[in-house]
């Protein structure tokens, strides 16, 4: 809220507004910052809650429905769910299409 990009009522379909726990960058086996778009499917289980056996999360979105994801990248425009557009992982996003969830594991 700081930063003037709030949870808003009127989020857009698309916007994730909750989801299984953001796994944080600490070993073992979690590097959000570390995976990428098209990565394999073990290499992508870094950047995955540690729910499920890392092989997905549930998403909540705006217009309330729910999805299971492969990746974090279901954010708008293929955003990072768990990390901001400038590369943290608890931080407030920069911008009004910059997603992230929050807390992350400690």
């Amino acid at each position: 809220m700081a930063t003037g990009y709030p949870l808003k009522q009127s989020a857009a379909a698309d916007w994730p507004v909750a989801a299984d726990l953001n796994p944080g960058v600490h070993a073992p086996y979690s590097d959000v910052l570390a995976v990428r778009p098209g990565v394999s499917s073990s290499a992508m289980k870094q950047g995955l809650s540690r729910n499920h056996e890392r092989d997905g999360m549930n998403v909540l979105f705006g217009d309330g429905h729910v999805a299971w994801q492969k990746d974090p990248f279901c954010g708008p425009k293929g955003d990072n769910i768990y990390s901001t557009a400038d590369g943290l992982v608890a931080g407030s996003p920069t911008s009004g299409s910059d997603a992230i969830l929050l807390p992350a594991v400690k």
